[in-house]
């Protein structure tokens, strides 16, 4: 849990280190990308609080093995067959299947912002045609424009994708919280389960005292 959360705060750093250079830059498309990007590390760190969570309400090490299988499909699966060459290679959790379980707790809007994010960073109409040029539909002339976040309203076109990034950096510091806040019961139930499978190094204690 913790080499995992750590290497997602490298991730959500460079990725807004990344967004805060191509808005800088008044890119546009780029700016969706990495705002989405963000949504999806935000939400994976959430969506492990959770699982945490359930865990420790159940107070049953029974619990542990199903949260072990979803931590190893996240930090070493892969979705390509081809990066899964073993029958036992692990597949990658689907994000979307993660969206949702957050979604549920946050609400509906949450997975509405990334919908919209989706729609500008897919060749979709938002992030084609409509982003790349105007059509005057009197004329039947479509206008196209390299740079368009240059040319358009700046302030509606960033609102946009900041706010999803704002979002995004919210729930995984939230997650951060979360995490920290029960990491304490949490170690106490993975000691459990050492105790109970017989693999508690013999010369130690348990249950540990507090340090």
């Amino acid at each position: 849990v913790l080499v995992l959360t750590h290497a997602l705060a490298h991730r959500m750093a460079e990725l807004s280190r990344a967004y805060v250079r191509e808005v800088n830059a008044r890119s546009l498309t780029p700016s969706f990308l990495l705002a989405r990007a963000m949504l999806e590390g935000g939400c994976l760190a959430y969506d492990l609080t959770l699982r945490i969570a359930e865990a420790l309400k159940a107070d049953s090490t029974s619990t542990l093995p199903d949260l072990d299988e979803h931590l190893t499909r996240v930090m070493h699966g892969a979705k390509s067959k081809k990066w899964r060459p073993n029958e036992d290679d692990p597949e990658a959790v689907n994000i979307l299947t993660v969206l949702d379980r957050v979604a549920r707790e946050l609400g509906p809007a949450f997975r509405q912002n990334f919908e919209d994010m989706c729609e500008f960073a897919h060749p979709n109409a938002a992030g084609v045609l409509s982003s790349y040029g105007d059509l005057d539909t009197v004329r039947h002339i479509q206008t196209f424009d390299a740079e368009p976040a240059r040319s358009m309203d700046g302030d509606r076109v960033v609102s946009w994708h900041l706010r999803t990034t704002v979002v995004a950096l919210a729930v995984f510091s939230t997650a951060q919280t979360l995490r920290d806040h029960q990491m304490p019961r949490f170690i106490s139930l993975c000691e459990r389960e050492l105790f109970e499978q017989g693999t508690w190094p013999r010369d130690v204690s348990y249950p540990r005292k507090p340090a």
